[in-house]
């Protein structure tokens, strides 16, 4: 019997913007995706990964090795197989699909790391929406590393925020998204 649901937004970015220009290779990190995936599991939920397209999210090279499993080969492995082959993590559904099917059968949200989000999870009008429908149900949210960058996409305009930013315009991006309650969703 399951204990529950829960959702999983993922990150389709496989590029950042670095500082001086250009772009560098990101995206979500294994282990901060697989671990807390595996214990859901483990403790009964059932996973629902979503990411902004619809795709499996990424996985950032620089955290596909066994240093940031402890250097536990055994563990590495393990988690390099729940990656390629649980249905939890490869029945990916877009973020707008899980809201037109309704976010209230869910028990909670989770944002995993990487750099990843900082790309599009931050802007996402519809990660904004499901973020405030969990914070307005009053519903665990969780958010790991980089992953807490995903609730300036529930704030009002998250995009020109991200780009003040980005431009590195300090008056725009003071005077972005604002702390405070979100607005209600429903």
């Amino acid at each position: 019997m399951t204990t529950g649901k829960v959702l999983v937004l993922g990150s389709n970015a496989t590029r950042i913007e670095v500082q001086g220009g250009g772009t560098g290779p990101t995206g979500n990190y294994l282990n901060e995706t697989v671990v807390p995936a595996v214990a859901l599991i483990e403790a009964g939920y059932t996973l629902v990964l979503a990411t902004p397209n619809g795709t499996k999210p990424h996985i950032d090279a620089a955290s596909d090795a066994v240093v940031h499993f402890g250097g536990d080969q055994a563990a590495y492995a393990r988690a390099k197989a729940f990656w390629a082959n649980d249905p939890a993590v490869n029945q990916v559904h877009t973020l707008r699909a899980v809201i037109q099917e309704g976010l209230d059968s869910y028990a909670g949200v989770f944002v995993p790391g990487g750099q990843a989000p900082v790309v599009d999870m931050m802007q996402d009008p519809d990660a904004g929406a499901i973020l405030r429908h969990f914070h307005a149900c009053s519903k665990p949210t969780a958010l790991l590393c980089h992953g807490p960058i995903a609730l300036v996409s529930a704030m009002p305009h998250a995009r020109e925020f991200r780009a003040a930013l980005i431009a590195g315009d300090e008056h725009k991006a003071k005077n972005g998204p604002r702390a405070g309650p979100m607005p209600a969703t429903r």
